[in-house]
Formats: structure tokens, sequence, C-alpha cells
């Protein structure tokens, strides 16, 4: 049974406990057992906290709204038996994730990108309707043969 679970908050960090809890109870209900489903739940945080921070930075010393839509991130959890799939949204359109998530050392999100990459199955850079979005993808032990690790 495929299932879809929708947040929308804030963009703020005291928001990502809220996050966190649906992710690890989606997670959780997947049949994830307990590392697994904090391994999803780093990587749904670090991609949070990067769209956070971006946004933070490029508005420092402006006073001035972010963006031309609201401040806000949306984070799509779909599941289903054999993985889970989240999405997350930024809907103002001020951070590219691709860039803020650079492989290369020193780079802003660098640490994040690793931790991503290393948790995740699948991890996918996008540009949605509504502004840059990030999909991490996690299997199932068993459910699939080998890690394609697909980076785009």
């Amino acid at each position: 049974m495929k299932e879809e679970l929708r947040l929308e908050v804030p963009r703020d960090t005291c928001y990502l406990s809220s996050v966190r809890a649906l992710v690890e109870a989606a997670a959780r209900r997947s049949g994830f057992d307990e590392l697994s489903a904090h391994q999803i739940v780093a990587s749904v945080d670090e991609a949070c906290a990067v769209a956070i921070s971006n946004a933070a930075a490029r508005a420092s010393g402006e006073h001035v709204a972010l963006g031309a839509g609201p401040s806000r991130l949306r984070v799509v959890v779909e599941r289903d038996r054999r993985r889970i799939c989240v999405r997350v949204e930024d809907l103002a359109g001020r951070v590219d994730f691709a860039d803020s998530l650079a492989a290369d050392p020193g780079q802003p999100g660098d640490m994040a990108f690793l931790l991503i990459s290393g948790f995740m199955d699948e991890v996918e850079y996008g540009v949605g309707e509504e502004g840059p979005e990030i999909t991490l993808i996690k299997f199932r032990p068993g459910s699939r043969s080998g890690r394609q690790g697909r980076r785009s």
C-alpha cells in the first residue's frame, strides 16, 4: 500500500523537530530498522538545514522578505513496502540544492552532501514548480538488487 504524507513548515530550525517526527514515523511504518530510520531522518534534517542556512546567508544584512514566495519548506514523504522517498521543497525558490550540497571539500554544505549521499540510496536534485527540491530515496534491504546510488 502506497502512502503520501505532506508537511509544510516555516523555514526555521525550530520546526525541524516536527519534520523529524513525521519522517521517523513514516520510516518505521515502512519497516525500516532503527538505524536505517535514524539515517533517513538525519538525511532529511540535513537537507532542510541546508535550505534554512542558505536562505539566512543570502538574507544577511538585508531587512526584506526572502524570495518571491513564502518563506517555507514542504516535506513530502511517499512510502510503500519496498522504499521511502522524501522530497524537500524550498517554496521560496532561493536555494539551489545542487550547489549547496557540493561534494568539493570546503564548499558550503559539503558535509551535508557526504552525510546524505552516504545514508541514502538515491539523491536527486531538481527544480519543481515552486522552487528547488531534493529527493532522497532509501530502499528496504532485499527490495532491489545492489545499490545504484544515482546522483543527478
